[in-house]
């Protein structure tokens, strides 16, 4: 059996403050290690990617555990802070981080208790911060392959903050999976698109998902894309997001080119569906074209 997991966190301390007009906040990453079934020193699973200042981060990468039931398994979490360096501690050849500060962590993580708990498992850490871990199953004989997708921003909404030197926005969006809905909906984070500078028209760049990581193989899966402006010395602010599937993703494919607003997705900071508001308020916040939207099941995915 193979269970695919994604982190987030919440609560972090900020291991990386000065004091003074230019204090910084931490960049956390997590390292996840795998105890073998047999015993033995854990081997390092995989790093997450870095998210630049901030303390409750939401990690888009993934990770593919092989999970006998008869076999208890057992995982380590460490998150450390990217742009602190702390040459005394003791984990330096355990995690190959190269003497990053540690900003917390959870020793002992059993797979088996992850899986049998309603989405997310949520642990609190050994210095105070939450953890949370989303488990699903994936079988054997599900589709693999990638859904590749590229998107077009169209006449988003430019939020700056108004003053003498107010600029556009500087746009991205991301890509989450609904994994629960009661008692509360819970979501994990898939992509991560790059930003875009200075644009309320942006063209992000092409990409490839794992159809398994994003949807596990479910078509009618609900997805949300959520368009935020990146803000170098301030939390990013939502421009809008939108539900959807990979299927609707598909059927909104434009047919015009790239300024194409017959079949465009209009993005909106309410949770109402948008086919529910009036036409004002689906053409405040913007548009999203999609360019591309592409099943390829030939091909053989893989996380690692």
């Amino acid at each position: 059996m193979k269970i695919q997991i994604a982190l987030s966190a919440s609560g972090l301390k900020n291991v990386g403050a000065r004091r003074g007009p230019f204090k910084r906040v931490s960049s956390p990453f997590a390292v996840v290690l795998l105890h073998p079934p047999a015993g033995g020193p854990a081997d390092i699973l995989g790093k997450t990617e870095t998210v630049k200042q901030c303390l409750s981060p939401n990690w888009h990468t993934q990770f593919l555990i092989d999970h006998n039931p008869k076999h208890k398994t057992y995982i380590n979490i460490f998150i450390f802070d990217r742009d602190t360096e702390d040459k005394t501690r003791e984990y330096i050849s355990i995690t190959q981080t190269e003497g990053f500060k540690i900003m917390d962590y959870i020793e002992i993580v059993s797979i088996g208790e992850v899986i049998g708990k309603t989405k997310p498992f949520v642990v609190k850490m050994d210095k105070g911060g939450i953890l949370k871990i989303f488990a699903e199953k994936q079988e054997e004989d599900m589709k693999r392959g990638y859904f590749s997708l590229q998107l077009r921003g169209l006449r988003l909404k430019n939020i700056e903050k108004a003053g003498m030197l107010k600029g556009l926005i500087d746009p991205y969006y991301e890509v989450w999976k609904l994994e629960a809905r009661d008692p509360t909906e819970e979501w994990s984070l898939v992509y991560r698109s790059e930003y875009v500078m200075d644009h309320i028209n942006p063209m992000w760049d092409p990409c490839k998902m794992d159809i398994a990581v994003l949807c596990n193989a479910d078509f009618e899966r609900e997805l949300e894309i959520r368009v935020y402006d990146w803000e170098k010395f301030a939390n990013d602010r939502l421009i809008g997001k939108i539900r959807t599937t990979v299927n609707e993703l598909r059927a909104a494919k434009s047919q015009k080119g790239n300024g194409d607003l017959d079949k465009a997705l209009h993005i909106t900071t309410s949770d109402e569906k948008v086919e529910d508001l009036d036409e004002k308020e689906r053409q405040s916040m913007g548009a999203l074209v999609v360019l591309e939207a592409e099943l390829d099941e030939t091909a053989t995915a893989n996380l690692s």
